[in-house]
This record gives C-alpha cells, sequence and structure tokens, in this order.
C-alpha cells in the first residue's frame, strides 16, 4: 500500500471531491495502520507529530467535504480496543489531556481549566522523546 504524503494547505484548498475521495481513503488506511502498529502489536512506526499530522490533515478535509465522511473514519471513533495485559485503575484525580496542543495559548488555557477543577496541587506528566507511542 503507497503511503498517504501529506498535502500543504494550499495543495488541500485545490482538491476537487473525486480527488479528495481518494486522498482521505489513503490517509484512513494509513492511519488505521498506524493505530493497529501502536494498539496491537505495541509496534509504534512513527512519531506522535506524524502521526497527529496525519489526523489533522484527515479531520480538515472531512471539515471540507463533510459529505465524505464514513462511519468508519478514525476521526468518528474515540481510541482502540484495550489490550488483555492491562488492568483498569481508577484515578483519584481526573486524567486531563492536551490532545495534539502545540499553541502556547492553548496550553495556558488548559493549565486554567485544570487548575480551576481541582482547586489545588497541579502536577504534569510528560514524555521525553518524541518517538514515543501515541
Amino acid at each position: 500500500m503507497a503511503k498517504a504524503s501529506l498535502l500543504d494547505e494550499t495543495d488541500l484548498a485545490r482538491l476537487s471531491r473525486g480527488a479528495a475521495a481518494d486522498y482521505l481513503e489513503r490517509l484512513r488506511r494509513e492511519i488505521r495502520r498506524h493505530d493497529y502498529l501502536y494498539y496491537v502489536k505495541d509496534k509504534p512506526e512513527i512519531s506522535d507529530e506524524e502521526y497527529d499530522r496525519l489526523f489533522d490533515a484527515l479531520k480538515r478535509l472531512e471539515e471540507r467535504f463533510s459529505d465524505l465522511v464514513t462511519s468508519d473514519s478514525p476521526t468518528q471513533r474515540v481510541g482502540g480496543k484495550p489490550q488483555p495485559q492491562f488492568r483498569v485503575v481508577e484515578h483519584l484525580a481526573p486524567m486531563l489531556s492536551l490532545d495534539a496542543t502545540r499553541e502556547e495559548a492553548e496550553i495556558r488555557r488548559f493549565d486554567e481549566r485544570v487548575r480551576k477543577s481541582l482547586n489545588g496541587e497541579v502536577r504534569y506528566f510528560w514524555r521525553k522523546s518524541s518517538t514515543a507511542p501515541l
């Protein structure tokens, strides 16, 4: 299967409906493949940032061509199936996420929401490696 090369904003804006449909399907297949490699095989091939770029391109194109959104699109589901080796854990505090935030203003708004909801001490954890799992 050919890898879906990412188009820039200008190229995305120029896509015809037919070309968009083809490109959307290639993006969906590639994202599903990376989901499988990460969630099932535990062997990711791309970094979080690369995955986020693919997913963002899919979301933007589906927003432009909303009639081409499919029920099985990665944008229409929440996460993958949990692996059996992981046990269920109840957290004492909410586990909040930044998603794929890259803008400082979004990070500051997130921090404000966290501090407001917890009414107390806030501790953040992060991964140092850009090739860490999704």
